[in-house]
């Protein structure tokens, strides 16, 4: 009786383990592949020429409706969409130019994947060089991420465009560097970015959209509206709460404004249509 008792504890847990691992958040890397492109670096005067080399990685994680996404990356570019209600799944897509695969096998080893899971059905992704990893050569860094629609979204890149398709909850999005486009968003929403255009959808809640340089068009905002950018035009529809919208050098157009409207540009024209509040 005992050796049978053993027996079927042990069974339990071999079939047990690989239900077990599935609850858990996972990085997966894989094969280096060489595409057909060629690149070219000028090093000390010389110039050196190589292949792009590529390598297709996913991570997966179980996750809760209503849980948080965030994103952590030094590079690369963040793609966003809905997906099943109960798992985040993400595919990465890295390259780097390199002399040779054992390069490139040495230099993609160093681009750190991180898949945690976090409190209240939420998830963490963080990407990043580390060590020596040679960061003046040709890299392109692309997440491709889906989440439960009803989701919040936090986003960090030093450089890469953000996009999320549509999103039931709140969205920060902050680039150092490129596009930032959206659907419609049921929640707040806050959209930075140092060079690059802003275009969002229809926004739930309030709004803050500034760019160093480049256009910010948004669709009609539920909330309070404020809309910056250095250099650009600044386009609206329907913003329900105040709105303050400034550019160094565009046009500013207004559909209209339910609460106090502040429109400021260094060259530009301004049109407004229908205020519940003082215009200045």
């Amino acid at each position: 009786m005992r050796l049978r008792a053993l027996l079927l504890v042990g069974l339990a847990a071999a079939v047990g383990s690989p239900l077990e691992a599935q609850t858990d958040a996972y990085v997966k890397r894989g094969a280096v592949q060489r595409e057909s492109r060629v690149w070219e670096l000028k090093r000390g005067g010389l110039l050196r020429h190589g292949n792009f080399w590529v390598e297709e990685a996913e991570c997966g994680a179980p996750v809760a409706e209503g849980g948080r996404l965030v994103v952590r990356l030094d590079m690369g570019g963040v793609e966003v969409r809905p997906g099943a209600s109960d798992r985040m799944e993400c595919r990465v897509r890295l390259g780097v130019a390199a002399g040779s695969e054992q390069e490139a096998r040495q230099l993609l080893g160093r681009y750190a994947l991180t898949a945690k899971r976090a409190t209240g059905g939420g998830v963490y992704i963080g990407g990043n060089l580390t060590g020596d990893a040679d960061r003046n050569r040709p890299w392109s860094v692309n997440f491709r991420i889906q989440v439960p629609a009803r989701f919040n979204v936090d986003i960090e890149t030093e450089g890469g465009g953000i996009e999320v398709e549509r999103l039931n909850g709140e969205l920060r999005a902050a680039t150092a560097g490129g596009d930032i486009r959206t659907g419609d968003v049921t929640g707040p929403v806050r959209a930075e970015t140092a060079g690059g255009n802003i275009e969002l959808g229809n926004i739930g809640q309030r709004l803050e959209a500034r760019t160093a340089g480049g256009c910010v068009i948004v669709g009609d905002v539920q909330g309070d509206a404020v809309l910056e950018t250095s250099g650009g035009q600044i386009i609206a529809g329907r913003i329900g709460g105040a709105v303050r919208a400034e550019t160094a050098g565009g046009d500013i157009v207004l559909r209209s404004s339910g609460g106090e409207t502040i429109a400021q540009t260094a060259g530009g024209q301004i049109r407004i249509g229908e205020s519940g509040g003082s215009v200045r």
